[in-house]
This record gives structure tokens, sequence and C-alpha cells, in this order.
């Protein structure tokens, strides 16, 4: 019997890239040579990496009608957590980032779990296209000199119902700021800590006190990518989808909710253990803003 083509992620991730990629007229490739993508011949790189690319591919390339390829995404399972795999992946990284071609790396979590009626492979890829298309109108002049794209402030959107619909963690933001009007929460928005770590993966934390002795903390980290995009939308988005559903929990159920001493033991090992790029809201342990 042959071998399948696509397991069962990878066929996720081809119908999340093909539903998202429709729209935008582009077409999904499935495991693409990476010597019929990168311009290896002549290129100065090593004959190691030449006989890589030869033998090794990407699981998808997306490209424009011109059949141009314009990035490949790879679906990173649990085998990826080999040392000889994450060899393979750093080599084939090295390679994209010497051609500079886009490649974006997905996990399961970024299939599965749904933020805002989305999930973050679809949000990721939907927004580099919608990125693409203002930096083009911005080279043609059509776009003040100002303008700085942020798809949070996208207010509607032909493809969906609701406002603002690439604003990930506004429908938790909306609801903690409910319950702190209602007196249940002490804090309307969380605070949040952004850094990197040694790996340049993206690190970041949220708390949010519920009364002057206790409230709830959530930590998430999502890999860095060679995709020219902002990854801080997402991240916060998670963070803020995460802490709203923990905050849920811990007001029916006192026995989840850590004392701010607990908190603030939490946050000062995140800021002694990675490089700070933000930090927004309160100290747990008393008002002093911070930033």
């Amino acid at each position: 019997m042959f071998k399948k083509v696509l397991n069962l992620h990878e066929e996720a991730v081809s119908q999340k890239l093909r539903a998202v990629c429709d729209q935008y007229g582009a077409v999904v490739y499935a495991k693409v040579r990476m010597a019929d993508i990168l311009p290896i011949e002549n290129s100065g790189i090593s004959n190691e990496a030449y006989a890589f690319a030869l033998r090794s591919h990407f699981d998808f390339i997306v490209a424009d009608t011109g059949h141009n390829p314009l990035f490949a995404v790879e679906f990173d399972g649990p085998l990826h957590e080999s040392p000889a795999q994450a060899e393979r992946d750093t080599i084939k990284n090295r390679l994209t980032e010497r051609f500079n071609f886009p490649l974006l790396r997905v996990r399961s979590a970024h299939l599965l779990r749904r933020y805002d009626g989305w999930d973050l492979l679809s949000w990721i890829v939907d927004v580099w296209f919608l990125q693409k298309e203002a930096d083009r109108l911005y080279a043609e002049g059509q776009l003040p000199d100002d303008f700085d794209f942020d798809p949070s402030f996208i207010i509607s959107s032909p493809d969906h119902k609701r406002r603002f619909p690439y604003w990930l963690g506004l429908e938790a933001q909306l609801k903690i700021q409910e319950l702190h009007k209602h007196g249940r929460v002490l804090d309307m928005v969380p605070s949040t800590y952004y850094a990197i770590d040694k790996e340049n993966n993206h690190r970041a934390l949220a708390f949010l006190r519920i009364d002057r002795e206790s409230g709830v903390l959530v930590k998430t980290a999502m890999r860095s990518q060679q995709m020219p995009i902002d990854l801080s939308e997402p991240i916060q988005g998670v963070l803020f989808n995460d802490i709203q559903h923990e905050l849920q929990i811990a007001l029916e159920d006192p026995s989840r909710r850590l004392s701010l001493e607990r908190i603030d033991a939490e946050v000062t090992d995140f800021v002694a253990r990675y490089e700070m790029l933000s930090r927004i809201g309160y100290d747990p342990l008393g008002e002093k803003a911070s930033r």
C-alpha cells in the first residue's frame, strides 16, 4: 500500500491554508522540494546545505496566481522535538533566512484552539495578506505617510460578521470590563509582561487582581517566526482569552485563586528569566504602573 501524501495534521493545515488563500487568489502546493523554490545554484552555500536542499521539501508552499512562491508553511509535530529533527529544522531555517524566504512554523495548538472565532494559523496567514496589500497601497501613495498597519484597527470585513474581526482578545477584554463594572474584580484590564528567551521565542505573562488579596495568572509562549508579521497581537489575544477563562473558573471556585504574593513571585521569576520587551499595568502588590 502506498504512503499517504499528508498525515491528519498536515491535512488540517492544508484545509485551513486553502480556505484563507482562496480569498486572496493564492494557491497552495504540498510537499515541494526546497531546491525547486530556493535559488541554491551558485549561491555560495555550503555543500552540506546544498545537499540538504536537494533532498528536503517544504510541507506547503503558498504561491500567487502566477505560481510565484510567497512563503512556506511547516507543521512541526511531536517528532520535531527529537535532536535529529531539530537539527534538520535548524538547517531549513538557516536556508530560508539566507534567501529571505518567509517560513511559518505551526503546531497543533495553531490549528485546534480558537480565539474570537480564529485559529492562529488562519489569523496569521490572513493578516499576512492584508499587510501585503497595505504595503502595496502605501508604496503607490494611496495611504498617508504616517500610516501604520494594525489589524486590530480594521472595523469590518465582508468575510466576518463581528466588528473588529482581527482584534484577538476583544471579547475577553469586554467580559473582564463588565465584571469590573459590577465590582466582581479589582482590575479593569490584565497587567501584561512581554519578553523573549535565549532562543528568541516570545514569552508572555498576564495577571489580574480579583481583590486586594488574590488574583489569577496565565503564561503563554510563541516561537519566533520567519514571517514579516508582528506577533504581539496574537500573543495578546491568547493571553486575554486564557486569563478570562481562568478568571471565570476562579470566580466560581475560590481555590483556583492565587495570592498576590504568589503572583508577585511568578512575575519576579519571569522578569529575571527572560529579556523584557514591555510591561503594561500594575505591580502585583501595589498600585505602581509600569511600562
